[in-house]
């Protein structure tokens, strides 16, 4: 529906994080080693 122009792609985003849990965001989050044990310490 994104590709067919009838949904914003960043509201389905929005959609998609507020009906996961927060533990299911942090889940996603690590998966896609965006969580904080992969940020590189800066000095």
């Amino acid at each position: 529906m994104c590709e067919d122009g009838l949904l914003n792609p960043t509201a389905v985003v929005t959609m998609c994080v507020k009906y996961m849990s927060e533990d299911d965001v942090a889940d996603m989050m690590d998966c896609n080693e965006l969580s904080d044990r992969f940020m590189e310490e800066e000095y």
